[in-house]
C-alpha cells in the first residue's frame, strides 16, 4: 500500500519535510549568528581605524613638537655657548688690560 491515501499530516513525506525544515532553520540560525558576527566585526574594524587615525594625527603632532623642542634645545645650548665665550673674552681683556697697564708704569719709571 501507498501513503498517497494516507491522512494528511501523518507519514514519511512529511517527516522529510520536517526534517528538511528543521535542517532550514538551523542554517538559518547559523546565518543570522554569521551575519551577527560580521556586523561586530566591522563595527570593531571602524573602531580600530578610528583609533589608528587618531594615533598616526598624535604621532605626526607629536613628531613635530619634538623637532620643534630639539631646535629650542640647541639653540638654549649655542646662546650659553655664546655668552661662556663672551665672559671669557671680557675677562681675559681685563687681564691683558690690567697686564698691559702694570707693563706701562713700570715701563715709564
Amino acid at each position: 500500500m501507498s501513503n498517497y491515501g494516507s491522512t494528511p499530516g501523518s507519514g514519511p513525506g512529511l517527516k522529510a519535510v520536517k526534517t528538511l525544515q528543521a535542517k532550514a532553520d538551523d542554517a538559518k540560525d547559523v546565518m543570522k549568528k554569521n551575519i551577527k558576527t560580521v556586523m561586530e566585526r566591522e563595527e570593531k574594524l571602524e573602531k580600530l581605524e578610528l583609533n589608528a587615525e587618531y594615533l598616526k594625527k598624535g604621532g605626526a603632532s607629536f613628531e613635530k613638537g619634538a623637532q620643534e623642542m630639539k631646535t629650542s634645545l640647541k639653540w638654549k645650548v649655542y646662546k650659553k655657548w655664546i655668552i661662556l665665550i663672551t665672559l671669557i673674552s671680557i675677562i681675559l681683556l681685563v687681564i691683558i688690560g690690567i697686564i698691559v697697564a702694570v707693563v706701562v708704569t713700570q715701563f715709564k719709571k
